[in-house]
């Protein structure tokens, strides 16, 4: 594929090239006059240089005609009048800077217009489209600056003729250095491809580097750029910029290539780069001499000593053991011999042409080929190995699908327990407050995951207390849910028979801090128990976030933490708080996710913005301003997701006026009238009288306990021979359930035995 590229594109320019390189005319001692200094009209045709000194260019004119700052050059050049091909003219290197006119009008110049700058470097080639067939012309150059104290013509002798076939002749080396650039960007992007497919392969990068300072090199050091750009010193510093990367990188890549890990070898890396930084300098401040002594004098001798010594070494040193590193060394020392040619080749040494354009050529190629066989290679190998795997990977395949089912069935089965523990739990925390008149509650509970570690219970107790208790458990998922129940459990079993919140606080304390262990979670906890018959408060805020009290007038009153957290310290001391409650005041019972709620501000909604709604709003009732606590935090999140368990349980007690009535929760009737039944069973008829007297006392009792209720009364009362009173309860209960045959016989008894009308 190569060769019929490189055919393609170099044939039509040699064949070109070839076909008119006959009529170009060399001049070997043309005939110039020249002056020092800066004459007025010196360009004109009119000028008078008969008195100016005849030379032979090349030449340096310093030597000639004596320290100055400006020369000038004119030639007499007569065209015959039958010539009408475009020309050109070639005049080697003019040191440092120069004006070409053309019969007083200026045509060209390199480095001296529209300023100066030290354009030794530059081949000058001129067009002559403007020269008169059949008249004496006039060529005038105003030469300005030195280059190691030479100011002139130097190296290149004269040459004159038809413009393209020069143009050929004097740059076709540059068109082909051209062309082997395309070839080096082509295998640069190859390779950083190749990189960025697999980013392991270090050396293919290290390789493109030294390749992308190969092509900036090489354009900078071609002619053909100043026909694009003429800012020499720029370039010339992009030149020394990129000369000064070539050998690091090459080392560079050769010690990755090679997984070299010697200190010797990470010095040397080093002080490749660091030697470019003196360069870099004179580079910077434009001063080519310079420059040039410490590049010959100083770069390439330490260079070669160190880091082209140390690549050498590493070729050499894994000469045996790898393939690469015997085609390696061929390439490397091949451009070396090539580099040493041209290095004698401009110290005057050689009278040849410089071979390293295309020493280097094949050598990038030599190397991208090697580096792509390596690929080539490795990909067969993974071939081979596929081929093989392909059987294991389809068994493979076949157990990861049964070993992924069996994983799918139990991620289903640990969903629903999951799903079915979180209903467990959410059942556990009551949603209906209607048998707690005339108090009035509201609770919610959202957990960020299915499990949480936030609850809340509201329970009576000996028929006068109110029992209040919100807890926040560290952590999220199913150890926190199960810690929380847990607390729970000895909550309600230590309030049973105890209506003081700080012994219970302590037996529970104690418990967790049995139970927990080592275990990292703790919980934080404010238990309150509401004495309906003095309306007061006692409570103990366990490392809980503030409670608030909002009394009637919109008074928000914190009730803060007075100890740490429970769970981890076995032997705290907790005393119980106590609050006097305003009739029409609430308690507003939360956990920390409510002020902990963030928004993409990342500010936090805060303890002073809740305090603030509820002030505002003091007089809606629980259940409303659950809804707008609610409200305010999905407005103020936005997109912003929860960051923890979000829980809620508001209070509102009864006002001053209103009647105070002794309201049971459903579990306490159901024991007590199994209480009831009990000591009837066994006779016990006074106590049994005694408790279904205080039953049939309850405001809240649903139809169905009514009936039972009065059923079993109305059997007491005949035991008792209380007729009249068996005849009122068994009548209560008919009235319920008219159905009950057996029971209105019974009636029909009665009224005859009591002579009372149906």
């Amino acid at each position: 594929m190569l060769k019929i590229f490189s055919f393609f594109f170099f044939f039509p320019l040699v064949s070109y090239g070839l076909s008119f390189t006959g009529s170009i005319t060399t001049i070997t001692e043309p005939v110039f006059l020249a002056t020092k200094g800066n004459p007025p009209g010196a360009e004109r045709l009119d000028c008078d240089d008969s008195t100016w000194t005849r030379i032979s260019l090349p030449t340096n004119l310093r030597s000639v005609l004596g320290e100055a700052e400006d020369y000038w050059v004119r030639w007499h050049l007569y065209i015959p009048p039958t010539s009408h091909e475009p020309l050109a003219i070639f005049m080697g290197y003019i040191y440092a800077s120069d004006a070409f006119y053309i019969n007083g009008k200026y045509h060209d110049g390199h480095g001296i217009f529209p300023t100066y700058e030290n354009a030794h470097d530059t081949w000058r080639f001129y067009s002559l489209f403007s020269v008169i067939p059949g008249k004496t012309n006039i060529l005038a150059w105003h030469i300005k600056g030195a280059f190691k104290n030479y100011t002139g013509a130097d190296r290149a002798p004269f040459q004159i003729g038809p413009y393209l076939p020069l143009f050929w002749k004097v740059y076709k080396m540059d068109i082909v250095g051209l062309g082997f650039l395309i070839v080096y960007t082509c295998i640069w992007a190859y390779l950083m491809l190749f990189f960025l497919q697999r980013p392991s392969q270090k050396d293919y990068l290290a390789f493109s580097f030294f390749i992308l300072a190969l092509i900036i090199y090489s354009f900078t050091r071609t002619q053909v750029k100043f026909f694009l750009w003429r800012n020499y010193t720029l370039l010339k510093q992009i030149e020394y910029l990129t000369y000064y990367l070539l050998v690091p990188c090459f080392l560079l890549f050769i010690r990755v290539f090679f997984e070299d890990k010697r200190p010797v070898g990470r010095g040397i890396q080093y002080f490749s780069f660091s030697m470019a930084i003196p360069g870099y300098v004179l580079a910077f401040f434009a001063d080519w001499e310079k420059a040039n002594v410490y590049n010959f004098s100083f770069y390439q001798p330490l260079i070669f000593t160190s880091g082209v010594s140390y690549i050498l070494f590493l070729l050499l040193r894994y000469f045996k053991k790898s393939k690469e590193a015997k085609l390696f060394l061929g390439g490397f020392v091949f451009i070396i011999l090539a580099i040493l040619h041209d290095i004698a080749l401009a110290r005057g040494f050689l009278n040849t042409r410089p071979i390293t354009p295309f020493a280097f050529f094949g050598f990038v190629v030599f190397f991208a080929l090697v580096l792509a066989n390596r690929f080539v290679q490795l990909y067969h190998r993974l071939e081979d190995l596929n081929k093989n795997l392909e059987q294991k990977v389809h068994e493979r395949t076949q157990e990861l699908e049964e070993s992924n089912e069996r994983l799918l069935q139990a991620q289903k089965q640990i969903q629903f327990e999951l799903e079915l523990a979180q209903r467990i739990q959410q059942s556990m925390m009551p949603k209906q407050f209607d048998n707690m008149l005339p108090v009035k509650l509201h609770g919610m509970y959202m957990p960020m995951e299915e499990l949480g570690g936030d609850f809340y219970d509201v329970y009576k107790t000996q028929n006068r207390y109110l029992h209040l208790i919100i807890a926040d458990v560290s952590g999220h998922g199913v150890p926190s849910a199960l810690i929380a129940m847990m607390a729970k459990a000895f909550l309600n079993y230590y309030s049973e028979n105890d209506p003081d919140p700080a012994s219970v606080v302590a037996a529970v304390n104690t418990d967790l801090c049995r139970q927990l262990g080592d275990v990292e979670n703790y919980l934080t906890l404010f238990y309150g128990v509401v004495d309906m018959e003095t309306h007061t408060l006692s409570y103990v805020n366990a490392g809980h976030v503030s409670i608030f009290y909002l009394s009637p007038s919109g008074e928000v009153h914190k009730l803060v933490a007075q100890t740490p957290f429970l769970g981890k310290f076995e032997h705290l001391c907790f005393s119980a708080q106590t609050l006097s409650l305003d009739g029409g005041g609430k308690l507003v019972l939360y956990t920390d996710g409510i002020t902990e709620t963030r928004n993409e501000k990342n500010t936090l909604f805060g303890e002073g913005h809740f305090m603030d709604i509820l002030s505002f709003h003091s007089k809606k009732s629980p259940e409303e301003l659950t809804s707008l606590i609610l409200e305010e935090l999905d407005h103020f999140r936005g997109s912003m997701p929860y960051g923890d368990d979000i829980t809620l349980l508001i209070v509102e007690f009864p006002p001053e006026t209103a009647e105070i009535k002794e309201v049971f929760p459903q579990q306490d009737v159901g024991k007590l009238y199994e209480k009831a039944l009990m000591n009837y069973k066994n006779n016990n008829l006074e106590e049994a009288e005694r408790l279904l007297t205080t039953l049939l006392e309850y405001h809240t009792l649903s139809p169905e306990d009514i009936y039972r209720i009065s059923i079993l009364a109305g059997n007491l009362a005949s035991q008792q021979n209380k007729w009249n009173d068996a005849y009122s309860h068994w009548k209560k209960a008919l009235d319920i359930h008219p159905e009950n045959e057996k029971l209105r016989s019974y009636l029909v008894t009665l009224e005859k035995k009591l002579k009372k009308t149906p």
